[in-house]
C-alpha cells in the first residue's frame, strides 16, 4: 500500500508518477489554497484523499468550499471544527461541512476519543487511558496514521478509530513530535487492551 503524505507545497519535488502510483494522498498542515493543487493533481488518477489542515483552518470556510467535495476524509479536532464553521455545536458543525460535499469527517476529541460522521453513519470511539502523558506534540498526526491504516485496509470505521486512538495513546507516552510507536509496540498495546481480534485483522 502506497500512501503519499504531503506537508510541503513544492510541486517540483513530487514527480507526476508519484501521484499516479500512490494509492492514497494525505495532506497535513497545508492551507486550502495550497492543498487544492495537490488534490486536483492526484484526483486525475481517481485516488482517495485525506486532509488535516491544522492551522490552515484560519483561512476560513469559504477557502475550503472548492476542495471539500474532493476530500474522502477530513481530519479536525473539536476546536478546529468550531473555528472553521463558526458554529459551537458539534453535530451542526459537522452537518455544515457534509452539506458542502466532504465524504467523511473525523473529529479528534482528545481524552474523549474520536468521532466519525458521514451522510449515513456516526461512530464514536473512546480514548485509551494513559497513566503518564509525556508529550502530546504529534499526537494528531499519529492518530491520522492509525486511522488511515485501518481505513485503507477496509477495516470498519470503529476499528479504524480504535487504531487511531491506540497509535495516539502510544505517541503521547514518548517525547518528541516524531516519536511514533513501532509496529511491535502497537501489537503489544492491542494485546494488553484485549484487542486480539483487531490485532489479527491487521497483522
Amino acid at each position: 500500500m502506497q500512501v503519499l503524505v504531503l506537508k510541503r507545497n513544492n510541486f517540483e519535488i513530487f514527480p507526476e508518477k508519484v501521484f499516479k502510483e500512490a494509492r492514497h494522498l494525505h495532506i497535513s498542515s497545508l492551507p486550502p489554497n495550497k492543498a487544492i493543487d495537490f488534490i486536483r493533481r492526484v484526483k486525475r488518477y481517481e485516488k482517495t484523499v485525506s486532509y488535516d489542515p491544522g492551522s490552515g483552518i484560519t483561512a476560513g470556510l469559504n477557502s475550503f468550499i472548492p476542495l471539500l467535495r474532493q476530500i474522502d476524509i477530513l481530519f479536525l479536532n473539536k476546536s478546529e471544527l468550531f473555528t472553521l464553521t463558526g458554529v459551537n455545536d458539534l453535530r451542526r458543525a459537522l452537518n455544515i461541512l457534509l452539506c458542502y460535499g466532504v465524504k467523511g469527517i473525523v473529529v479528534k476529541l482528545g481524552k474523549n476519543g474520536a468521532l466519525y460522521k458521514d451522510n449515513k453513519i456516526e461512530v464514536k470511539c473512546p480514548a485509551f487511558k494513559v497513566k503518564k502523558v509525556v508529550d502530546t506534540t504529534g499526537a494528531g498526526d499519529a492518530f491520522d496514521a492509525g486511522f488511515l491504516y485501518g481505513f485503507l485496509n477496509k477495516l470498519t470505521i470503529k476499528d479504524s478509530l480504535t487504531l487511531g486512538n491506540a497509535v495516539a495513546a502510544l505517541k503521547i507516552r514518548k517525547k518528541g513530535a516524531r516519536s511514533s510507536p513501532t509496529k511491535n509496540e502497537l501489537l503489544n498495546f492491542l494485546k494488553e487492551n484485549n484487542l486480539l481480534s483487531l490485532y489479527k485483522l491487521i497483522f
